[in-house]
């Protein structure tokens, strides 16, 4: 039972926001437009905002609070899907990499999905629905091939996604924590 495991010791969000404000400060990429290929431009400009409030404030991360809005409200069966895909992602990439981020998203995408699960089979029903659409928001947001710091982008492709991660547990806690004691 996932409850029953222990949770990796996890960085605060502000500690992985520093690792990645480290590496990327200024950080571009682009493409050559020889081919008549769109430019790409990725500036990530840490010195103004802070990492987490830049993914939580994108596009990317509104149109996944949409869609957990949407699934909670009209679609269980694209909940359990959600979780589904989310839990197949963080397994390939657990079984790619040994990463400690990739350790990290595996465990807490795992109680996640769990939580997700037992709402919906009625099984814990004390989540509330802001919770709900914060863990279906950052569950989209993680299986979504578009995000703020794209996923294929080596060593640092994860890091939004963790650094929202990280920041859900820790704005739900309580409720991880009456869940887990369910669990026992």
């Amino acid at each position: 039972m996932l409850s029953a495991q222990v949770a990796p010791t996890a960085p605060a969000p502000t500690t992985v926001i520093f690792i990645v404000y480290m590496y990327l400060k200024n950080f571009s990429i682009h493409k050559n437009n020889n081919n008549g290929n769109k430019l790409l431009y990725l500036f990530l400009f840490c010195d103004t905002m802070k990492l987490l409030d830049r993914v939580i404030e994108s596009k990317y991360f509104k149109e996944a609070l949409e869609k957990g809005e949407v699934l909670l409200k009209n679609d269980k069966l694209g909940m359990l899907k959600l979780v589904k895909v989310s839990v197949e992602k963080v397994a390939e990439l657990a079984s790619e990499k040994n990463m400690t981020i990739v350790n990290l998203l595996n465990h807490y995408v795992l109680l996640f999905s769990e939580m997700i699960k037992a709402y919906i089979q009625g099984t814990y029903r004390k989540i509330p629905t802001k919770t709900l659409i914060k863990i279906l928001a950052v569950l989209a947001y993680f299986v979504s091939p578009f995000d703020f710091i794209p996923d294929v982008l080596p060593l640092i492709g994860f890091t939004d996604d963790l650094a929202l991660v990280l920041w859900l547990f820790n704005s739900i806690k309580q409720e991880v924590d009456e869940f887990a004691k369910t669990r026992e």
